[in-house]
């Protein structure tokens, strides 16, 4: 497909599939080099304020996907003829409609989803603005081979005079998926006969009665959760009883459809010993199935059998985002101390739950603990921005250069053809340099500190950069020393993911890193020089030069 309805940037559009608010399209997105998956909305947008609504629609929703169990949205926009769009990450899921009508879970499984989804949706009502989904299906959930459930498909733009979905129509919508899950159809049953399939968990009828009525006596999504988890813990002793249902995922390939296998970077398999400074990752096995090219069976079947994957599995699961709103403003608004030492996937641990992913190429240092590029080709992406680039924000990560033949990127935060910030080795100064550039344009002009100091390949380097939005200045400190100073008088916001180990320049990836990136971090601050300071002290026992 292509044409005036094509959002600009996105190329090699192949329909998946349609709804009763958009089509989906497989795409490829050739700013960040990777394939999206993106929903063109049937309904055409009038006027400058629906225009504006959805803009702000899509920034939330962009937020939004600091929770690990809501589909990323990446970006959005309007076409020529006014239709709204937005490009999502694929996610390896199923989604759950299918399971329902193929393998249904036991009740505790159904439960058990249940209660992520509403401690998701519990925050998404408490962010600012509040996001409800408004219409909570099982289509718009979609379950990981792990077992862990992902919202999408948030409150499509809606016409105008039409009422906005509220936080008890969520409570509502998915009290009706469990009541389904359980029974295999929808409130209000059938009576006995479903009664008697929930009669094992006390106080499970209870719950639907009090929600699912003309007037709800619950309409709060956290009270919903937290009155579901009693009825679930008191539900767990039969899961010790004969006969009970293991809740361990079940995987087998669709025989109707091709799989497509998901290779890992190879990585070295030298151990060495947990750092202090580190926090741990939450253990778990994640089997990736791309979507619409293979299935899997995610729960039992009810004997309880199993059976051994099929596909490449990634020993990488990350905590999910911390509900803070509002974090204290020294707090990192993301951090990836890279100690996993396998597999494709880097934590945050700031809470944010912006995960990086390792490319193909890229890899583990031999100890593993920290993150190799080499050959001019691997790289790291987030899964969101990690700052605002027109306020004021502050960047640091260590890094041993591999060697000083051309310029490596060691962050950067792309926007449609330039980046809000580069910080990099700049082989033409042979420095390190932080670029900002004025304009997300081609070829812009660019302001941005260098440091006195001259880099040394194969030695551990701290780099960090500051921006002060109110004096317009940037700042590049190394090795905890200010360097360089310079004026950065018009900035903009970049919204790409934040970048490890390239650049996002002139329309084009460049400037990729060979040699190893560890402790990356970012602030909506600008920290003292201080603060950089003891942050740097504090790491030089783990990367001794």
């Amino acid at each position: 497909m292509a044409g005036i309805d094509t959002p600009a940037g996105y190329t090699r559009l192949e329909r998946t599939g349609t709804g009763a608010d958009a089509g989906v399209y497989r795409a490829w997105d050739e700013r960040a080099g990777r394939w999206v998956v993106l929903r063109l909305f049937h309904r055409f947008l009038s006027g400058r304020s629906e225009e504006a609504a959805f803009a702000a629609h899509v920034t939330s929703c962009i937020g939004l996907g600091r929770n690990t169990s809501i589909v990323p949205v990446r970006a959005g926009g309007i076409t020529a003829t006014g239709r709204p769009w937005m490009a999502l990450d694929p996610i390896e899921a199923r989604p759950f409609s299918e399971i329902l009508r193929d393998d249904p879970p036991p009740a505790t499984a159904a439960m058990d989803l249940t209660i992520v989804l509403a401690d998701t949706l519990a925050w998404s009502h408490t962010t600012r603005p509040a996001m409800v989904h408004g219409r909570i299906r099982a289509e718009s959930v979609l379950v990981r081979a792990d077992g862990v459930p992902m919202l999408t498909d948030f409150a499509a733009p809606r016409p105008p005079g039409t009422p906005a979905p509220t936080p008890s129509g969520d409570v509502t919508d998915l009290a009706a998926l469990l009541f389904r899950a359980v029974t295999g159809g929808p409130w209000p049953g059938r009576g006995d006969e479903d009664e008697l399939l929930i009669s094992g968990w006390p106080g499970l009828t209870a719950l639907f009665d009090e929600v699912l009525t003309p007037v709800p006596a619950i309409e709060s999504m956290a009270v919903f959760a937290d009155r579901l988890r009693q009825v679930r813990h008191g539900a767990g002793g039969l899961l010790g009883s004969p006969g009970a249902v293991s809740l361990a995922p079940k995987v087998a390939a669709a025989p109707a459809l091709p799989v497509v296998a998901v290779t890992a970077p190879v990585v070295e398999t030298e151990q060495a010993p947990v750092r202090g400074r580190h926090l741990p990752a939450l253990a778990a096995v994640l089997v990736l199935v791309p979507i619409g090219f293979g299935v899997v069976q995610l729960f039992p079947g009810r004997t309880g059998e199993a059976a051994e994957p099929s596909v490449p599995v990634s020993p990488a699961a990350c905590a999910p985002p911390t509900p803070t709103p509002e974090p204290a403003a020294s707090d990192p608004a993301l951090w990836w101390p890279a100690d996993e030492g396998d597999g494709p996937t880097v934590c945050d641990h700031s809470g944010g739950g912006n995960q990086a992913t390792l490319s193909p190429e890229a890899g583990w240092s031999t100890t593993g603990a920290a993150m190799r590029f080499g050959a001019g080709s691997g790289f790291a992406s987030g899964s969101a921005p990690a700052v605002r680039t027109d306020r004021s924000f502050t960047v640091m990560a260590w890094v041993k250069l591999g060697n000083t033949d051309r310029t490596h990127g060691v962050l950067s935060q792309p926007g449609t053809t330039s980046s809000g910030f580069i910080l990099k080795y700049e082989k033409g100064s042979d420095t390190w340099r932080l670029t900002l550039p004025r304009t997300d344009s081609g070829a812009p002009v660019v302001d941005g500190p260098s440091s006195s100091s001259r880099p040394q390949p194969g030695a551990w380097t701290h780099l960090a950069a500051t921006f002060d939005a109110d004096r317009r200045e940037a700042t590049l400190y190394v090795d905890g020393v200010a360097e360089g100073t310079a004026e950065h008088a018009v900035a903009w916001d970049a919204t790409g993911p934040v970048q490890v180990a390239r650049s996002w320049w002139d329309g084009a990836w460049t400037d990729r890193f060979d040699g190893l990136i560890d402790d990356v971090r970012a602030y909506r601050v600008q920290l003292s020089a201080q603060g950089i300071t003891e942050i740097a002290d504090a790491g030089r026992a783990d990367h001794p030069h």
